[in-house]
């Protein structure tokens, strides 16, 4: 089972690989220069030398997999956490963990096309079935490395994928992103808040953070989540009547300070 590029994942792939090429030893120049060095590996450097290892990372943008996130009551007067289930992977046909797969393979495929390429690091990736062909190797750090001498695809065995998938759950993580625990929609999909911000079900309460969005997006977060002034936005005038001028400047100082504990 190997990574398959045809049509145009294959013309995609191609346009990556010639950026790669052209650009890892600029992106190698400037790790060095700045401060991102210290991050070029996501993982225990200790016995590494410095600028041995980087990092080959990806994520899924609009995941299909849903978690949960439940308010508890108070046990005997202490406050009691949420209950909170990330759902990572969780998604009905697999769509999600396939799609990492593919990401996984398609990474090793685009790093063993540069100039920087020396082998790969065992602990940063699947526990391989012993004798596989996707078993990391390492290559002397001095020697030199022509990259258009890799002659097509690793080949994975279904035995691969299973690691390859094991690794992902036990290694996934958020990208920090995490929105939606209270998103705006119709009740009876999901919604927790009308289009007025209003909470189904609960008088004079309103929610007017990162968590009523519906749905990732493809922008900056905090820009998502800052609102403009009352007097530009449509949404808070007509929120309040006159007489709860008050709390509309309470409810903005609260998006404030909940926008820090988003992004924290």
């Amino acid at each position: 089972m190997g990574s398959g590029l045809q049509g145009s994942s294959k013309q995609t792939f191609d346009v990556i690989r010639f950026r790669i090429s052209v650009s890892s030893q600029a992106l190698l120049l400037y790790f060095r220069e700045t401060d991102l060095l210290s991050f070029r590996y996501l993982g225990d450097t200790q016995g590494l030398d410095e600028g041995d290892v980087v990092s080959c990372a990806n994520y899924s943008a609009y995941p299909y997999s849903r978690g949960t996130v439940h308010i508890q009551k108070d046990i005997e007067g202490v406050p009691s956490a949420p209950h909170f289930v990330p759902g990572f992977f969780t998604d009905k046909g697999d769509l999600d963990i396939k799609m990492h797969i593919w990401a996984y393979k398609m990474q090793r495929e685009i790093i063993r096309r540069t100039k920087m390429y020396r082998g790969e690091l065992a602990i940063g990736h699947p526990k391989f079935p012993e004798g596989s062909n996707a078993t990391c190797k390492m290559l002397p750090l001095n020697d030199e490395y022509d990259p258009d001498s890799v002659k097509g695809d690793i080949e994975y065995t279904e035995a691969d994928d299973k690691a390859i998938e094991n690794w992902l759950r036990d290694n996934i993580e958020t990208t920090w992103h995490s929105l939606g625990t209270a998103k705006m929609a119709p009740r009876e999909d999901g919604g927790v808040v009308d289009k007025n911000l209003s909470v189904y079900g609960v008088k004079g309460l309103k929610v007017v953070d990162l968590s009523i969005v519906p749905e990732n997006v493809a922008a900056n977060t905090c820009n998502t989540v800052s609102p403009p002034h009352p007097s530009q936005n449509p949404t808070f005038l007509n929120a309040y009547d006159s007489k709860n001028r008050g709390l509309r400047t309470g409810l903005l100082s609260y998006v404030k300070s909940f926008m820090r504990i988003e992004h924290c």
